[in-house]
Formats: C-alpha cells, structure tokens, sequence
C-alpha cells in the first residue's frame, strides 16, 4: 500500500489537496489502477478503516477503482511517483493526476 495523503481533520481548512507520493512495484505484472481505501483515527486507539486485508465479511463500504487511461508492464523493485488530487478541472471526484517513473 502507499499512503496517498494524510489529513488531520481538526486542522485541514481547505477543500482541495494535491499531494505526489512516490512508491515501488512490489510484484511483476501489469499495472492498470489503484484500490482506494481509507483509515481515520477517530479516537484514542480507535479506527475505521475500509483497506480489505482489515474487514470482516459484514462490511458494506465499497472500494473504488482507479483505473489508468493505459495498462503498462512492470518488474519488482521499479520505483514511481503518483499525484494524487481531489480537485479535478471538470468539478469531478479525486483522481490519480499522472504515474511516472522516477
């Protein structure tokens, strides 16, 4: 997993955030998105969280999908970057912005 940003809610005052995170491939294959999932430390020792290796069967949050406009090959160890913003030029959801080789 790589954390895409993190937000304190008790001190974020603006609506948009943009943040690149760089990352690496751990396995070989084709990568075509991400799986979007979210933790929130609610209280002391106490968080909700969506990331599927954590949920029991009953949990009825949906994890998104984000797709890359094209699928590409990689090999373990390759090292990336990904932008990540939430204030998209068309009004639109959060999205992943671009993904490059570093």
């Amino acid at each position: 997993p790589i954390q895409l940003a993190n937000i304190d809610l008790a001190s974020f005052t603006s609506s948009e955030l943009t943040s690149t995170v760089p990352f690496h491939i751990a396995t070989a294959g084709k990568f075509d998105g991400f799986l979007v999932y979210f933790d929130l430390e609610v209280g002391a020792g106490e968080q909700l969280t969506t990331s599927p290796p954590r949920l029991n069967s009953d949990c009825h949050w949906l994890h998104p999908v984000w797709l890359l406009p094209v699928a590409f090959e990689v090999e373990v160890g390759q090292a990336f970057q990904a932008t990540y913003s939430n204030a998209s030029s068309d009004g639109g959801w959060a999205y992943i912005e671009k993904v490059l080789p570093q």
